[in-house]
């Protein structure tokens, strides 16, 4: 498919001894890439093809690997990018092929990329995983070595894509080191991380499920809360399609979490149409009763003046907005219509609510009359969240009762 003499040649006499033969093989790498772009080479490829990326791949880890002082910086830099093509080269070549993924996974390749890969993990952090010896920190976070870690990424995310066998030898092999590129400084490898694990549907539940995998969601909505990361956002959609995801994962997570998660609810039922014909709905059901069922227990809180439970207003106020939009789509959750005490709690809330604004609009009328400055500067406080809380109410109570006889009688 290419010039394998030349390649296998200089790998004979030491690959990256000197700069002119690494110079060569960068170049011819970079021609392979450009090659299995076309769909018709990609299904071309000879076993001889992967054995020369092989062979590359382990030379250049053996240099970029050594201590600065026995091989200079510039020889260094050729190496990772020299394995920042052939990760490119292999990325092309699984793409929508098969064969070449199976291939990969049999033939050892994929053993040496996994190295390599977690070899530029390493340097990143700037200290030696064995010895704990600092000795890269003139690569750590590097653009070439951070280029090399988002194509190894694309290369996985490829590698993975509708072949579960593949999924599960990534899972096993690399999941700890997710986290890592996921809170890494590097935002884009962090966006393809989350592609990555978007392209392993098998290995989703495990997610959401496994304690220790867990943290991996956590690194994710962080990353969608500060940087709203597409990779990732579709990734929290397809989590939160899952029906086990509020029963296990989403009361684990942080108040900012969760309200990052509250958003995304909101826009995929927004995004529904609601009609009668739509049977399929990208937010389930028993989603919905959970939010419905933690929203009455912080009624309950709020309500009964003696609870020592604290409320966080802003999450009350994003799951009222939850369960506002999602009754309001008629044909898809009118289940939530019939939860049960649902209507009492809103109207229960209305009025305690209520109740507090009346007291505090009569206490700073009695502070103006008494003259007290101090406490009459709370004359100019923002009425608007309590406004749009109430409101909120008012608009579920609404939908709660739009053609539904029994709610009304409530």
């Amino acid at each position: 498919m290419f010039k394998n003499k030349i390649l296998l040649s200089s790998l004979e006499v030491n690959l990256f001894h000197k700069q002119s033969t690494a110079d060569d093989v960068l170049q011819q790498m970079k021609d392979l890439t450009s090659l299995c772009k076309m769909p018709e080479n990609r299904v071309n490829v000879q076993e001889e093809d992967y054995v020369a990326v092989k062979r590359i791949i382990i030379m250049s880890d053996a240099c970029h690997v050594m201590h600065e002082s026995q091989f200079p910086l510039e020889l260094r830099l050729t190496s990772i990018a020299t394995v920042t093509e052939c990760f490119r080269t292999l990325r092309n070549l699984c793409a929508d092929c098969l064969a070449n993924q199976d291939s990969i996974r049999n033939n050892g390749t994929f053993a040496a990329t996994r190295d390599i890969f977690v070899q530029l993990l390493v340097c990143n952090e700037g200290q030696d995983e064995g010895s704990g010896e600092h000795i890269r920190e003139d690569l750590a976070e590097t653009p070439a070595v951070n280029l090399a870690i988002r194509c190894a990424v694309q290369f996985l995310g490829n590698f993975v894509t509708a072949n579960e066998s593949n999924q599960e030898l990534v899972w096993n092999e690399l999941r700890p080191h997710f986290r890592t590129v996921l809170a890494g400084a590097d935002l884009t490898a962090a966006n393809y991380c989350c592609m990555l694990l978007l392209n392993m549907p098998s290995c989703r539940e495990r997610i959401l499920s496994d304690d220790s995998s867990r943290r991996l969601l956590d690194a994710v909505v962080l990353l969608v809360t500060r940087h709203e990361a597409e990779w990732g956002i579709f990734l929290l959609e397809k989590c939160v399609a899952e029906e086990s995801f509020y029963s296990h994962t989403y009361p684990t997570l942080s108040a900012a979490s969760k309200l990052a998660v509250l958003d995304l609810v909101s826009a995929q039922i927004s995004s529904q149409d609601g009609s009668t014909e739509s049977v399929v709905t990208d937010v389930p059901i028993e989603c919905l009763r959970h939010v419905c069922e933690e929203f009455r227990n912080l009624c309950s809180c709020i309500i009964d003046s003696s609870s020592k439970r604290s409320v966080e207003p802003e999450l009350m106020t994003r799951m009222l907005g939850v369960l506002c939009t999602a009754t309001a789509q008629r044909g898809c959750y009118d289940a939530l219509l019939d939860e049960p005490h649902l209507v009492a709690c809103a109207v229960k809330l209305l009025q305690r609510v209520h109740a507090i604004e009346t007291a505090d609009d009569a206490k700073i009328a009695e502070e103006r009359k008494t003259g007290d400055r101090k406490s009459a500067d709370l004359d100019v406080r923002d009425d608007s969240a309590i406004y749009g809380f109430k409101r909120d109410l008012i608009r579920l109570l609404g939908n709660l009762c739009y053609r539904h006889r029994v709610n009304q009688d409530q």
